[in-house]
């Protein structure tokens, strides 16, 4: 969308300047003539591209447009307008062919360039090499990470072609698997491979995700552990990042899961997600966790008793634990709950 146009005149000179653009990317300066027929003593265009790709475009399309219409210019100037327009025309194709490659991608349009660093700049060029066949990977097969303006993507590449992973294309061309018990291998969800500082993923959602347990199983208690640890590690992340849909995915698949899991752990898991949700746990959810105080399992009796909120048995059982205990328990999700109460 182009921005409104302002128009500036000189008291002193009479000069006038127009300003339109994206954040006046494009100024128009010029000076009335006072005693001729001819309109204007002379016209001077600057043009600095300001904005992302989809506003550089909308900006230069706009000017050529206005360098195109039937106004001519002086014939001293004819030549200077004409290169003008033909590197603007150049900028124009290499602007679309840029926008084209981004969607490709999957890379929103609203990159900006001047966010860029030049490492950044030199990857992104590098994957457009790639997806022209104008640089060949080696080894065919690569997962390849890159940060952009501080956001990160990641893409799958086979020969040259690139698939960006938080999109329906990924499931398209690659499955996920682990071996059970038996050795015997289980398709799982293929976007749960990448679960931390998914905040910073544009193409992150929680319906690709749901969407990829579709053709999956996950009612066998093996896999559903295999999803718990996932859904372990998306509290970690919602800690850290407080992204809410990190949570709302994280509360999705453990009612999935939940049935398959040992009790004990369903009950505190969904507590504590409960718990974050809300800030506070209904009747219900303190009165499942209640027997669980009694458990056999140290780290379950104390995480009761954080999802309880009784500090003085916190404490008492956070000294109670081993110094390996203490060490892994602060690798749960769990421990950010209980820092306040043994702090």
């Amino acid at each position: 969308m182009q921005s409104r146009s302002k128009i500036y005149t000189s008291k002193k000179t009479g000069q006038k300047e127009l300003l339109f653009g994206y954040k006046d990317s494009i100024k128009i300066s010029w000076t009335p003539k006072q005693k001729s027929n001819v309109l204007l003593e002379k016209v001077q265009i600057h043009f600095t591209p300001r904005g992302d790709f989809s506003q550089r475009l909308a900006d230069v399309n706009f000017l050529l447009e206005y360098l195109r219409t039937p106004t001519k210019p002086t014939s001293k100037e004819v030549e200077k307008w004409n290169s003008f327009i033909d590197a603007l025309t150049q900028q124009e194709a290499r602007l679309r062919a840029i926008i084209e490659d981004l969607k490709v991608l999957n890379i929103p349009i609203s990159l900006n360039p001047d966010d860029l660093t030049n490492d950044e700049i030199k990857n992104l060029n590098n994957l457009q090499r790639v997806l022209h066949n104008e640089l060949f990977v080696k080894p065919l097969d690569q997962h390849v990470n890159i940060t952009l303006a501080g956001k990160k993507y990641d893409f799958f590449i086979h020969k040259n072609r690139i698939i960006n992973y938080f999109t329906p294309e990924f499931s398209k061309h690659y499955i996920m698997q682990i071996d059970d018990e038996k050795g015997d291998p289980t398709i799982i969800n293929p976007y749960i491979s990448i679960y931390e500082n998914l905040e910073q993923y544009p193409n992150f959602s929680i319906d690709l995700v749901i969407k990829g347990f579709e053709d999956t199983l996950y009612d066998n208690p093996e896999i559903a552990n295999y999803y718990n640890q996932y859904v372990l590690t998306l509290l970690l992340d919602f800690d850290r990042s407080g992204e809410a849909k990190i949570l709302f995915l994280a509360d999705i698949i453990l009612k999935k899961i939940e049935n398959n899991l040992p009790k004990e752990i369903a009950t505190i898991n969904s507590a504590q997600i409960k718990k974050r949700l809300s800030g506070t746990l209904g009747l219900s959810a303190l009165k499942s966790l209640i027997p669980l105080t009694d458990s056999k399992d140290q780290l379950i009796q104390f995480a009761s008793f954080v999802l309880l909120e009784q500090k003085e048995e916190v404490l008492k059982k956070w000294h109670n634990l081993s110094p390996d205990q203490q060490t892994k328990m602060k690798e749960w999700p769990i421990f950010y709950l209980a820092a306040p109460m043994i702090s």
